[in-house]
Parts: structure tokens; C-alpha cells; sequence
């Protein structure tokens, strides 16, 4: 996922072989989001990780499935062409008894092989394959290399996300659960990077769907609160974090998945956290995606030593705002259409386990809740048990 993560300048405590693990290294095709600094230039171009990745893709080379059968055909046809000359070989000594002619059947050799061998093959393949990437370029598909159209047109298993693909990924924010509604929108928005942009400069998303429940008197109140510190958002934690000031008053904002939020919210007790949970599972089975919002007043604020990590527990409000991302009007029609030509869909989405089986029911992609695929479950599963489930099961989850 494209997602804000920290860099720092300090060593690394040890030796990294993953690129995502070099916290002290900008990669080329960064995007600064907070922050600023000074940088050492150690690779350019191609040296660069990105380079490489890119000079990989331009430089491996592999056979399409209709390349492989081109030679298949091409191979048997020399098999039968040498097979042949050596039963007429066989033919023309016996006949003649045991004389043979070699230039004779020579001429016949060549005769025969100029005859069987498909010369014009390649020339009728290209020429297929340039009237299927016409046919793609009339569906706004471009097709840098020809071979890959044979690739799309064998095609057995389609992976495909969720959000964006399936749906519109055009949020709008549905209903909101919390004691103050106003203050966890708010809340919500001064949690997130891109609280100073304009709707007009976000793109679809949480942000973009919480900007535009703004009112005027939220865009005056917001105005209020400075954002001191930032903790972006990882798919490891799954949530951000954010520490604002107002008027003397210092509040730690967290936000992310409500299944890791409700956990550090030990004020509530069993019955409201069954609540809060049966409020989730209505709005995710309704396909609602869930943000919750946790909160807490920072007693006693030092900046040189506060640790914003370090004080990620013990929050004393909590708030849910549930989006709704309608599914495209293509998206029944298409996976019906994969269906009837035997190709098998799979969704692998990073949001909940009812969020996404209540979109593959709508599409008609899975009928059973039990069959969604959590990711942290398919992790823990032997080699067997995962061979098992990427067959035989349609959508995972998180």
C-alpha cells in the first residue's frame, strides 16, 4: 500500500536485507509528506532501488503460453519431417536394391522439408496478435508486447483488490457512534496528514469523505488546534497516531482498525465493548468500512522528551465513524462474465473479514462467512493447508 512511514538519520542497529526495513535511506520516487532534511546522494538511475526493480522488468524475458506451443508444433513438425526421411531412405534402398542415390535423396529431403516446416507461421501469429491488441486498444487497454496477449487469453485465476476495483473507493461517511459525533469527526481529521489540504487537492479516500462532512462551524473549531506530532500509519500497527494542542490542553489522538483501538480503551467494560461490537458488525455487514477514533488528555507535555509511542494505551474516549464504498456498476456484470468463460476471481483485500464477505456475497463470490481467509490465519497455516485454501477458497481478508 502507498502509506506515510517515518525516516530517521541515526545508524540502523543492525544490518537490513529488506529496502522497507532501511528506515535512514530515501528511495528514489519518495514522496515527502511531513518534514524536512538534508540528504546524501549514494545511488542515481538505475543504480537506484527503483532503478533496479525497473531494469529487471525490461530485461527478464519469458515464454508465453502460446510462444511454448509455437515450438511444440514446430519441434514435432521436425520430428515428423526426420521420421519421414528415414522411412523413405529405408523405402528407397529396398526398392532400388540397396542402391542409393544421395543426390537424388537429397533433393527429396529438401523438397520435403521446405514443404513441411511452417515458414509463414510467425508471420500469421503476429499478425493475430496485432488484431487482438487493436481489439484492446478499442477497450482502452495497451499492450506494450505482443506475446502477453496470449498470456491474458489463458488466464485460469484472476487476483484482484477490493477497494478502487470492485468498489468505487468513493467514500462517504454513513453514520457516526460516539457521545460527541462533532468532536470524533474532528478528531479524525487532525489524526490524518493531510488535515491542512483542500478537498479539491485529496483524492478519494477517508480524508476526502471526512473533509466533505465538514460544516463551517468544524472548519472554525479545527482552526483552533495545533498539530504538535504525527505518527503515520502502518499496516504492522494499523493505525496513527497524532498529538494536538488547544488552549493549554494537549490531547493524543489514535486512529486505525477498531479491533486494535477498542483493546487500548480500558475504560470500557464488557457490556459497552459488546455494544460497540455489535454497532461494527451491523455497519460492516451492511459492507460499511470502520474507523475508530480513541482519545486521551496528555497530563504533563515536555517536547524534547515526549514519546508519542510510548504512550499509546489507556485512552479515555473512543468514537466510530463507518464509510460506505458502493460497489462499481461493472463489477456483478464483469465477474459474471469470468464465470461463464471459467475463470476463477479472488479477492484479496486489506479490510475486515464481514466487509469483505459482504461485498463477495454481492458479487456473488462466496456464500459463507466460515470461508473468508483472514491473512494473520493463512500465515499461520502449513505449506499443505495454504495449497489447500488459495485453491479452494475466494477471498482474503486483512
Amino acid at each position: 500500500e502507498s502509506i506515510d512511514v517515518v525516516k530517521k538519520s541515526e545508524p540502523l542497529p543492525q544490518e537490513v536485507t529488506e529496502a522497507y526495513r532501511a528506515e535512514n535511506i530515501g528511495f528514489t520516487g519518495s514522496t515527502l509528506t511531513q518534514g524536512q532534511g538534508i540528504a546524501v546522494v549514494i545511488a542515481t538511475g538505475s543504480a537506484t532501488a527503483l532503478g533496479t526493480i525497473a531494469t529487471l522488468t525490461n530485461k527478464t524475458v519469458s515464454n508465453s503460453t502460446l510462444e511454448k506451443g509455437s515450438l511444440s508444433i514446430t519441434r514435432l513438425t521436425i520430428y515428423l519431417v526426420f521420421a519421414s526421411l528415414l522411412i523413405m531412405a529405408l523405402v528407397h534402398i529396398v526398392v532400388h536394391k540397396g542402391h542409393f542415390s544421395f543426390i537424388d535423396f537429397f533433393l527429396f529431403a529438401a523438397a520435403l522439408t521446405i514443404t513441411a516446416i511452417p515458414e509463414g507461421l510467425p508471420m500469421v501469429i503476429t499478425f493475430c496478435l496485432s488484431q487482438g491488441a487493436s481489439t484492446l486498444k478499442k477497450n482502452n487497454v495497451i499492450v506494450k508486447r505482443l506475446s502477453a496477449i496470449g498470456d491474458l487469453g489463458s488466464i485460469e485465476v484472476f487476483c484482484t483488490d477490493k477497494t478502487g476495483t470492485l468498489t468505487e473507493n468513493a467514500l462517504s461517511v454513513q453514520e457516526i457512534y460516539s457521545k460527541n459525533p462533532d468532536t470524533t469527526l474532528m478528531y479524525a481529521i487532525l489524526s490524518s496528514p493531510a488535515q491542512t489540504a483542500t478537498k479539491e487537492s485529496m483524492t478519494k479516500g477517508f480524508d476526502l469523505a471526512l473533509h466533505k462532512k465538514l460544516s463551517n462551524e468544524h472548519s472554525a473549531e479545527l482552526a483552533k488546534h495545533e498539530v504538535v506530532k504525527l505518527s503515520p500509519f502502518t499496516p504492522q500497527k494499523r493505525q496513527s497516531m497524532a498529538l494536538v494542542h488547544k488552549e493549554g490542553v494537549h490531547t493524543l489522538i489514535v486512529k486505525g482498525s477498531p479491533e486494535i483501538i477498542i483493546e487500548k480503551c480500558t475504560f470500557l467494560n464488557d457490556d459497552e465493548r459488546k455494544t460497540i461490537n455489535s454497532w461494527i458488525e451491523t455497519e460492516e455487514h451492511k459492507g460499511n468500512r470502520i474507523l475508530a477514533i480513541a482519545t486521551k488528555d496528555i497530563e504533563s507535555y515536555h517536547a524534547d522528551s515526549y514519546d508519542i509511542e510510548a504512550d499509546d494505551h489507556d485512552y479515555e474516549t473512543i468514537g466510530l465513524i463507518a464509510f460506505q464504498d458502493p460497489l462499481k456498476d461493472t463489477a456483478l456484470a464483469t465477474v459474471e462474465k469470468a464465470k461463464d468463460l471459467g475463470i476463477q476471481i479472488k479477492i484479496l483485500s486489506g479490510d475486515s473479514k464481514n466487509v469483505c464477505y459482504t461485498i463477495a456475497k454481492q458479487l456473488g463470490l462466496e456464500e459463507n462467512l466460515d470461508n473468508i481467509v483472514l491473512g494473520s490465519d493463512f500465515e499461520k497455516a502449513t505449506e499443505e493447508e495454504k495449497e489447500f485454501l488459495a485453491h479452494n477458497r475466494s477471498v482474503f481478508a486483512r
